[in-house]
């Protein structure tokens, strides 16, 4: 991406010739609206070096118009990016411009905690299943296998006996429940629907094995099956 992508650019018009098409960063400081920027480390450096100013909520030049913007009240910026230690799981990141972090505030977000997820993954299920005991009894063994995954994702600094090169986000946990209750009547439907939503997405086979051994060991074989993984 580059500055015009998110400030704007001139575009043909309707009418002929060409005319300014404001975008979102132009709009949420125009209008005093809050603005996410998703995988902001995906930017290369000169672009975001170029919103320093914006980030101290200084007014934004539109160096193609010549207008300066105002930063309205209801204006700040937020961003997010998934950081690479440096094993490559995260393709294409840039490392963080000094300059440009000293400007942000930091938070570090994580997964939510086992019963928050739990409640987010019932939600999904319930309409489903029509056992709430048997809704809430999988929800917390769907959400156990992918904790049992992220302790052994080579991205968590914290464990020591790293192994696992993917990682079960909460995304995948909720379309894991999606396919589960969709194919409902399938045998072995919550195996169906993990290779679906995780299991058959390239990764080392090691890592496919060691996945499928996490998630049979606590779902059971009776409710999980034992075939071989589909790949």
């Amino acid at each position: 991406m580059t500055k015009d992508d998110i400030v704007g650019a001139y575009h043909p018009s309707e009418g002929g010739g060409l005319s300014y098409k404001p975008r979102s960063l132009y709009r949420a400081m125009a209008e005093g609206i809050p603005i996410f920027i998703d995988e902001y480390n995906n930017f290369a450096h000169d672009v975001s070096t170029s919103l320093n100013e914006v980030l101290e909520r200084r007014p934004l030049l539109v160096e193609s118009t010549g207008e300066v913007i105002q930063p309205h009240a209801g204006f700040y910026m937020f961003a997010g990016f998934n950081h690479d230690t440096g094993l490559g799981l995260y393709s294409a990141r840039q490392a963080p411009d000094l300059s440009n972090a000293d400007r942000f505030m930091w938070r570090h977000v994580t997964y939510p905690d086992a019963t928050e997820e739990q409640q987010i993954v019932e939600q999904v299920l319930g309409p489903a299943m029509t056992d709430k005991a048997t809704v809430s009894k999988v929800a917390k063994i769907m959400v156990d296998v992918a904790n049992h995954v992220r302790k052994q994702f080579v991205g968590d600094e914290s464990n020591g006996a790293a192994s696992l090169e993917v990682v079960l986000t909460t995304r995948t946990l909720v379309k894991w429940a999606e396919l589960a209750a969709m194919n409902a009547n399938a045998p072995h439907n919550f195996r169906y629907a993990f290779e679906l939503a995780f299991l058959n997405r390239p990764m080392p086979e090691s890592n496919r094995e060691a996945v499928l051994n996490i998630a049979v060991g606590l779902f059971g074989e009776q409710l999980f099956g034992t075939a071989p993984v589909k790949t």
